[in-house]
């Protein structure tokens, strides 16, 4: 039981997609990153959303010089799945330039930057080294808990009287003796001031 719970623990911590991560403020694996200038200084990789929420630039060339002469406003979703930013909005200008990022230089970027942002793969789930030793702590205290308790072993010296609780008479006879007493003081008390 305690272990069919791990998976769970994991997938809740983790970071959804392993490398790429989920959600609106991250780029899916199969869109296009580039690194983003901005008047000559690179301001990080992402993925270029235009016109609303569902088209990424997937070439950078005839796309780009057409939206430029226009100065359309394009999204920037910066690829950084294990702190996930708010996507920027930028005007096209002859300023911004994209240059675009081979897969397996993405790859190598993201798992680097996901081991500088002190996660680990468990699983294939990334998940934080802090947030795993704590979850690895929780199932060994859980696992122990589970345990029946050990059951006293019996040498060849003790009986089963030896170990057994003692009886009714044996545990309160301190308590029925102050009762009597206390019934007899009682009953002298009232002997003498009443009768």
């Amino acid at each position: 039981m305690v272990m069919a719970i791990a998976p769970l623990l994991l997938l809740m911590l983790g970071q959804g997609d392993a490398l790429f991560g989920s959600g609106d403020l991250c780029v899916p694996a199969d869109v296009n990153t580039y690194e983003v200038f901005e008047g000559g200084v690179s301001k990080g990789f992402g993925g270029v959303r235009y016109r609303g929420e569902e088209d990424w630039l997937a070439d950078n060339t005839p796309k780009v010089v057409e939206m430029r002469e226009h100065k359309l406003q394009v999204e920037v979703v910066y690829d950084r799945p294990w702190d996930p930013v708010k996507p920027e909005t930028l005007t096209l200008t002859s300023r911004c330039a994209f240059t675009i990022e081979r897969r397996s230089a993405r790859l190598d970027r993201l798992k680097t930057g996901w081991a500088n942002a002190g996660y680990v793969v468990e699983n294939g789930v990334y998940v934080r080294a802090q947030e795993l030793e704590k979850i690895r702590t929780a199932l060994a205290m859980a696992a122990q808990a589970a345990q029946p308790p050990a059951q006293p072993v019996l040498t060849g010296a003790e009986t089963l009287e030896d170990t057994a609780t003692p009886g009714l008479v044996r545990q309160f006879w301190l308590h029925a003796l102050i009762l009597v007493g206390g019934a007899a003081l009682l009953a002298a008390l009232v002997r003498a001031f009443f009768l």
